[in-house]
């Protein structure tokens, strides 16, 4: 079954908010796996869906070194999680 974008982000930031440190796109594919997301959910769809949140400013982009990059929750959006509100 296919889930819909925001489900998906919505899943994204909850993995991370489970995170201590930043994690590859690819770590949080196997996350979402393993939460019960479908086999059909893509790399590509998981990289798109954190592009649009580094767009709203909900994760930054962190650059380990090589090629693989890794996301983390910025300040703000781990603030206002904490605060048991919407990022």
């Amino acid at each position: 079954m296919a889930r819909s974008a925001e489900h998906i982000r919505h899943q994204l930031l909850n993995a991370l908010a489970d995170c201590r440190t930043p994690v590859t796109t690819a770590e949080l594919l196997e996350r979402l796996h393993d939460r019960g997301e479908p086999a059909s959910l893509t790399i590509e769809a998981v990289y798109r869906n954190l592009v649009l949140l580094q767009n709203h400013k909900q994760v930054r982009r962190v650059r380990t070194g090589g090629r693989h990059v890794s996301w983390k929750l910025t300040t703000r959006a781990q603030r206002a999680r904490d605060a048991g509100g919407a990022a």
